[in-house]
């Protein structure tokens, strides 16, 4: 141990050998932190030997994290786009200082506290925490840690959303109003098949085989443009009833576009993260019923499917969901007038019971 004589009293530190380089301890106030730092160092080093891995650097956070980027640079742009805005908008600031091997699962709980205090959403919140986990996965993966910290850092419970739709009178109410509206023929779709926004911008004629009576998904669109798969990665077909197919063959004889089947009014890809709130939202307005998101046109869908008898595993298919679980939980809510008529199937009374016993 060091010990040197300064103005405010002595000083003393410690140093331990990493595989024949010297690490050395900042100086202490006090014999005893450095003998701490010395015993945690020693510890550190022995679990390192048994697991035969090499010395592991002490970096910043920081550090890593311009690793963890370059690393992830063969997934999708938007996906790196995400990690990216989350690392520079909450990560660096809060913990971004600290040395990697100093972060406790304690940090991640303050920043759970703290992000919840700026008013960011409980969905948002969860995501910068799976983003916080998938990078120090990446620590441990390439030896910069021998353990991530936030194994045991829990999510914030979600209440379930209540999925919002039109009822039948509604539909027909904005239909109605939508009649003399460019847009009329995608809202008519939407309301009949259950696509997606991203997936009804992304529809080619090529995709309508109108001698099979099918739309086949297999293109979607998002913010970054036209992706030749769709969520799921899966490709689908949806049976065209006799209200889409009539209309489709008639909207095929007047067609913008040789590619897009929906197009604006001057025969371009329809814009897809400003159409809800430039073209839906004011289509919803002046038919004078509830506003919902132009993706509850979906929940409507699948909602009134339920209502009217629909097959829950042939829904299933149509919406493209990966198991029946996730649409019985998603959409498989009835309306209570619906509920209402349907609880009288059974029925149980002492007058009926009576009147059994009376017959035998």
């Amino acid at each position: 141990m060091e010990k040197v004589k300064r103005k405010n009293g002595f000083k003393y530190r410690e140093k331990v050998y990493f595989n024949k380089k010297c690490i050395t301890s900042p100086w202490f106030n006090r014999k005893q932190e450095a003998k701490v730092w010395k015993r945690e160092k020693l510890l550190e080093r022995d679990r390192i030997n048994a697991l035969g891995i090499s010395y592991i650097p002490d970096i910043t956070l920081n550090e890593f994290l311009e690793i963890f980027i370059v690393n992830k640079q063969g997934l999708a742009k938007r996906t790196i786009d995400g990690y990216v805005s989350c690392i520079k908008l909450y990560i660096k600031p809060n913990l971004g200082h600290i040395k990697l091997s100093k972060i406790r699962l304690q940090h991640g709980e303050t920043l759970k506290v703290s992000l919840l205090k700026t008013g960011l959403s409980v969905t948002r919140v969860n995501n910068i925490l799976n983003v916080m986990k998938i990078i120090f996965k990446e620590a441990v993966r390439t030896e910069n840690l021998l353990k991530s910290p936030f194994n045991n850092l829990k999510f914030i419970p979600k209440q379930d959303r209540t999925l919002d739709y039109w009822l039948p009178s509604e539909v027909h109410r904005f239909l109605y109003s939508s009649l003399e509206s460019h847009y009329y023929p995608v809202y008519l779709v939407c309301l009949n098949t259950g696509l997606r926004k991203g997936e009804i911008c992304g529809l080619f004629w090529d995709c309508i085989d109108f001698k099979n009576r099918q739309i086949i998904v297999k293109r979607t669109v998002d913010r970054y443009g036209l992706k030749e798969s769709t969520k799921s990665k899966k490709v689908r077909n949806i049976p065209m009833n006799d209200t889409v197919y009539e209309f489709l063959q008639e909207h095929f004889k007047s067609r913008q576009s040789l590619n897009y089947v929906f197009t604006t009014p001057l025969g371009k890809p329809i814009d897809y993260q400003h159409f809800t709130f430039r073209v839906f939202n004011k289509d919803i307005e002046k038919a004078k019923v509830r506003m919902i998101r132009f993706h509850d046109l979906r929940t409507t869908f699948a909602s009134n499917f339920c209502m009217n008898g629909g097959d829950i595993y042939a829904l299933s298919k149509i919406l493209g969901h990966s198991s029946v679980e996730i649409t019985q939980q998603k959409y498989a809510h009835l309306h209570p007038s619906f509920m209402e008529r349907e609880i009288n199937i059974l029925n149980f009374s002492p007058e009926l019971e009576l009147q059994n016993f009376k017959v035998l």
